[in-house]
């Protein structure tokens, strides 16, 4: 007798949230932006398959192997979603938790690293650079880009064009 075997109710389903999880993870990588969706979705892909699992080891013989076979597949690709979502929110959050809390240091550091890569090549010798490091830090200066002055006079002239 041939019968004819369902597909386990997550089959299709938790591959797919697994699968998207996946690659918005690979994809927002950059700055953890899309982390969070990914884990989202690659929980509950991860309970469907967790739940079919169970649904097909209470009664196997409903159930076709191939089906089972899909969804094991679809657990391993969740659980490699959530890791790797889980971990680029992490290193985002402590990415844009330390340029938060002291920015003066990102901002120097990378400075540094400029200044590394001019001298490596050659395009700044070492007098050169203590110059221009020296110049930086004493001139730096908040800029806003509104000019007063010329804010103030357009306000004069407005107030002289209106009387």
């Amino acid at each position: 007798m041939n019968e004819i075997k369902r597909k386990l109710p997550a089959d299709p389903g938790a591959m797919a949230l697994g699968i998207i999880a996946l690659l918005i993870s690979l994809v927002g990588c950059c700055c953890g932006l899309f982390a969070l969706p990914a884990i989202i979705m690659s929980l509950i892909g991860l309970i469907w398959a967790i739940k079919s699992t169970r649904r097909y080891k209470e009664s196997p013989a409903e159930f076709s192997a191939r089906s089972y076979s899909n969804i094991n597949t679809a657990k391993v690709v969740n659980i490699i979603a959530l890791v790797l979502s889980t971990l680029f929110l992490l290193f985002s959050l402590f990415i844009f938790g330390e340029l938060a809390l002291n920015p003066e240091n990102i901002i120097k550091e990378l400075e540094e690293t400029a200044r590394e890569i001019e001298r490596e090549e050659g395009n700044i010798d070492q007098e050169e650079q203590v110059i221009i490091t020296d110049t930086l830090i004493d001139n730096w200066s908040y800029n806003d880009g509104i000019d007063t002055v010329q804010t103030i006079s357009q306000d004069s002239i407005y107030k002289s064009l209106k009387q």
